[in-house]
Formats: C-alpha cells, structure tokens, sequence
C-alpha cells in the first residue's frame, strides 16, 4: 500500500502543467530540461512577497550542456528574451577561465542582471529556451536556479525547490526527494519512465541519462 501511494503521488506530480510548481507543496521540480525543437521553451513560476521582488536584482544559474553562445535564452515574466553569452552573463569561476560559454566545462554558473521592475510581488514566471541546435546538441539542463539579491544572497529557499534525479544503475528510472526507504536513509526510486507519457519523451530521458555528469 505504501509503495502505491508513493506511485500515485509521483505521477501527480508529473501531469501538472510546465510552468506552475510541480508538486503538491509547490516547490519546483529540478533539473528543468530544455530540449526537442529549435525554439522549444520550458517555463517555471514561483509567487514571491513584496520585499522579496523587492530584493531581486539578478538571476542565477546552473546549466549543463550549454555548449555554445545563443544556444540558450532566458525570459523573466514579460522581458524580452535574454540569450546567454559571455557579454549577457557573468560566468564564475573555474569557467571563466577556461572559456565561458563554450568553453571546457559543460556544466557552469551564470549570473544574468535584472533590470529593475523586472520581478514583481505575485506569481513570476522563469522561462527557458532552446534556441536552435548546431548539428550535435540537442538541448540542455537547467540543475539549479534562484533569484538573487544586490548583495548575491539567494532569494528562494532550497525548501522551494525539489530534485528529481537518475537512479545510478536505473537509467529508465528517477528518484524523487524527499521520499526515502523505510529501511535506510536512501532514496527510494520509483521505477517508472519519469517522462512516459509518450514514447519519445521516454526516449529523450534514456539519452539524457546516458549524457548525465556531475551535478546532476
């Protein structure tokens, strides 16, 4: 009965639609990934008080598999759409150094400024985009995300969010925090297709999990 209700509550979670929380609490389901078409977009919202909005002056990422510049863009709310390139967002360190955007990390650290009036008190929508594909990727992972402060504190608590990851060894399966074996203080993995609903969404989930690295 227990390993019913654990399944039950799993796919609750997963016919919710992209771009409102994806679970019962409302935190939001990471990693987000971005790919299919050029130009397909993955949307994600959270509902922020007054003096958080308030707080905000950028947004802070960790991406993995962006290979190139405009290989990936932003949106926050209505903005116009940001594309991440060295000249849009401030990569951290040790990928700066070792070429940015493009450059020998797959997996980086972005930092994207905020113009102000941007985030808003309410409902704020975070929009990822696939911008087009240069023959051999065919999208990317968002790990991590939140908004940050002037002084770069983070504005969303790590309670906001949950993760969702490959089980090692399982690579048709996912495993969803917080649910845990009775028995230890592993994760329970829920062995059905994360993305299943159709044929080729479960393809896509086999083929990012053979490309999974760390971080994820």
């Amino acid at each position: 009965m227990w390993s019913e209700l654990l399944f039950r509550l799993f796919l609750a979670a997963l016919t919710v639609p992209a771009g409102s929380a994806e679970t019962a609490s409302d935190r939001v389901l990471l990693p987000i990934e971005v790919f299919e078409a050029d130009g397909a977009a993955v949307g994600r919202t959270v509902t922020l008080a007054p003096a958080q909005s308030e707080s905000v002056r950028s947004l802070w990422l960790q991406v993995h598999g962006l290979r190139y510049p405009e290989q990936a863009s932003v949106q926050v709310n209505t903005s116009a759409w940001i594309p991440l390139k060295d000249d849009t967002v401030t990569v951290a360190e040790p990928g700066k150094t070792y070429g940015g955007i493009g450059g020998g990390f797959v997996t980086l650290a972005l930092t994207l400024h905020l113009p102000d009036g941007t985030v808003v008190a309410g409902a704020n929508t975070v929009r990822f985009r696939f911008n087009h594909s240069d023959g051999l990727a065919s999208g990317y992972r968002v790990i991590a995300w939140n908004f940050l402060t002037k002084g770069g504190s983070k504005v969303l608590a790590p309670a906001d969010f949950v993760r969702m990851r490959l089980e090692p060894g399982h690579p048709h399966c996912r495993t969803a925090l917080p649910f845990k074996r009775a028995s230890s203080s592993g994760v329970m993995p829920l062995c059905w297709p994360a993305a299943s609903k159709t044929v080729r969404r479960f393809r896509r989930t086999v083929r990012t999990a053979m490309h999974t690295t760390d971080g994820t």
